[in-house]
């Protein structure tokens, strides 16, 4: 969908708060490449902009929290270094803006803009190298707040300068990421149906989902499945890694419980009968003859 030059544009702008112009029509799944030994990168969306500038559009529903800043370091310091200096001309390397859209993360803020500065004066170093961070589920709470504000008190003017200014476009691309359900889907088609970009949304979300040969031929292409294996593999890892360590601590407690039962078993029988023991410890006593058999222990 994002593919689409106009949706594209609309987006970046929301997510910039900057003029938005493509010198060239969008790329989607935009590989980048620097030789046959350094491995390629994707972008979702990639565009070159009239002003000299680079601006990529990715989306994440749930990513590790470190691998995802290395991540967008990463991208963007090879789109940068996948432009061609002619010359020693490096003045001439177009900025970049790597943007990613989290649904599934938290943050402060709303949008966070990451940069190149100097660590004393912390001026921008320079331009070159930009990282903005939408997190969805803040964007929508914060839009809420200064709604609910504004709604209370017309004059109110408390933005909070250290976050980015939310437009109305932004707050409705916030709530179409957002949904999870037919259920969400239908709130949102309820609120947005009547807006411009509301109904520019459902209209091509519903032409995309409408052509299922086309999805499931996407849903099989290399670029979603070895994103998907990616994340699959890193999901399994985690669920094995928990369900060992579970085992272990299960295994563990039930090693600690039995040798505390035999103890007390043990020297239960010094004084009483298989038969007492199993009553006073309320256990079977085919268990307390076993564990007597085992320590040799009977009368």
């Amino acid at each position: 969908m994002f593919g689409d030059d106009n949706m594209f544009t609309r987006l970046a702008r929301a997510v910039t708060g900057e003029k938005i112009e493509l010198r060239d029509k969008v790329r989607t799944q935009a590989t980048l490449r620097e030789d046959a030994i350094l491995a390629s990168i994707r972008f979702d969306t990639y565009a070159e902009l009239k002003n000299k500038r680079i601006i990529t559009l990715d989306m994440e529903r749930s990513q590790y929290k470190v691998r995802l800043k290395r991540r967008q370091v990463f991208y963007t310091t090879r789109a940068i270094s996948t432009q061609d200096v002619v010359k020693m001309a490096y003045e001439k390397i177009k900025p970049v803006n790597v943007v990613f859209v989290l649904t599934e993360h938290d943050y402060p803020y709303a949008i966070q803009k990451i940069g190149l500065t100097d660590l004393r004066t912390h001026e921008i170093y320079d331009n070159l190298m930009n990282v903005t961070i939408v997190y969805v589920r803040n964007v929508i709470k914060k839009y809420d707040e200064e709604q609910r504000a504004t709604a209370c008190n017309p004059n109110n003017n408390s933005h909070n300068s250290t976050d980015v200014i939310l437009t109305d476009d932004m707050y409705t691309f916030a709530r179409f990421f957002a949904i999870s359900s037919q259920t969400e889907a239908n709130q949102f088609y309820e609120v947005f149906n009547t807006t411009e970009l509301g109904k520019e949304l459902i209209s091509m979300y519903n032409a995309a989902v409408a052509n299922t040969a086309y999805l499931e031929k996407l849903s099989k292409s290399s670029y979603f499945t070895s994103r998907l294996n990616e994340a699959q593999l890193a999901y399994e890892r985690e669920q094995a890694a928990a369900e060992a360590a579970a085992e272990a601590a299960a295994e563990a407690t039930a090693e600690a419980e039995q040798r505390i039962l035999e103890m007390v078993i043990s020297n239960s029988l010094m004084k009483l009968s298989p038969e007492e023991v199993a009553d006073l410890i309320k256990v079977p006593l085919d268990q307390v003859n076993k564990i007597a058999a085992k320590l040799k222990l009977s009368n």
